[in-house]
């Protein structure tokens, strides 16, 4: 793609000449380039992804809608160098939540001991619930995780005397409405 640099005739362009190239409009710069090839066929791959972005594309302009939700994605969008808030919820919605770790290493069983869990994307989890099992799958606890500094903790409320073959099951849910479940068993 080529950069029309300070060219009066092309300056502002945007649309198509003739059958061979494309002139766009981008942060204020007009850039060229070859004609797209539009394809007859498309795979259901190809039309997963699209029904995926147009999905996107409604997400971003229904909560944008809200100001309180505006204010949270221009603040993302300028903390994370994105152009604009609607860019950020839409990039929000197309990125996967993961959960990127769990510290078990301080639980050892007893009553408010902490689990730590690293969420990938941690912008705006909505919650972030933490169940712990035996390794009969009968459910010792379960409950709410709590944002900190430095990720979430969930603090034990059961005693565990067999910790050994204890399965910690870590479920997250953020603002578009995606979860994330992730295991360990201690």
């Amino acid at each position: 793609m080529g950069i029309v640099k300070e060219n009066l005739a092309t300056k502002g362009f945007s649309g198509g000449l003739g059958d061979e190239f494309v002139y766009r409009q981008i942060k204020n710069r007009t850039h060229f380039a070859k004609r797209p090839k539009k394809r007859s066929v498309v795979t259901p791959n190809q039309e997963a992804a699209r029904k995926r972005f147009q999905d996107g594309v409604y997400y971003a302009k229904a909560v944008l809608m809200d100001p309180a939700i505006r204010e949270d994605y221009t603040t993302r969008a300028k903390e994370a160098g994105i152009a604009s808030p609607y860019q950020a919820a839409l990039q929000d919605f197309l990125k996967p939540l993961k959960i990127a770790s769990i510290r078990t290493d301080g639980y050892l069983g007893v009553v408010g001991q902490p689990i730590f869990i690293v969420a990938a994307d941690d912008f705006k989890i909505q919650s972030m619930t933490v169940t712990l099992q035996r390794a009969d799958g009968t459910v010792i606890e379960s409950g709410s995780a709590v944002k900190d500094s430095s990720g979430w903790i969930y603090l034990a409320t059961q005693a565990n005397a067999t910790r050994a073959g204890t399965k910690v099951i870590v479920q997250a849910k953020d603002r578009p409405g995606k979860e994330a479940t992730e295991e360990q068993i201690l």
